[in-house]
């Protein structure tokens, strides 16, 4: 079972295996990546020693992606979340929505479309910098020491 809140201690140890994850991603030169960057919910909880076991379980996941968001956009302004997606669907829940209404990354409102254009938009900018910030730079360009 998932729990309601986290410790600092499991907010930590969750931003590590996420960074773990998109660090094995190589980002070239031109933007594109090779590598895949995300982590699923139940990868996330499970790392932590907890198992989702129905949909509460579920929604209590993303507690956890958005306390790590909230630690990391205080230090880079990034949205480490962007990376935490449903197995499934492969995207990010609506939770993640809800938070950058918070940090006025969008529009805040009632409910947002996890398929909406601005939305989607954001989410694909947020992924964007988790990427170019976190991942290793592909050999040529290491040695060629350029900087994207």
């Amino acid at each position: 079972m998932v729990p309601g809140t986290f410790t600092p201690e499991e907010v930590s140890k969750g931003r590590k295996f996420v960074l773990s994850r998109v660090s094995n991603v190589v980002l070239h030169r031109d933007g594109t990546w090779r590598g895949d960057p995300f982590v699923t919910y139940k990868e996330l909880v499970e790392h932590l020693g907890y198992s989702i076991e129905d949909e509460f379980d579920g929604d209590r996941a993303g507690v956890i992606a958005g306390q790590i968001s909230r630690m990391e956009y205080k230090k880079t302004r990034i949205m480490l979340s962007a990376l935490v997606v449903t197995v499934d669907t492969k995207r990010v829940g609506h939770g993640f929505y809800s938070l950058a209404g918070e940090f006025n990354l969008i529009r805040k409102k009632d409910h947002y479309d996890v398929n909406g254009l601005e939305e989607l938009s954001m989410w694909n900018q947020q992924l964007n910098k988790c990427v170019r910030k976190y991942a290793k730079r592909s050999n040529r360009e290491r040695r060629q020491n350029i900087h994207v």
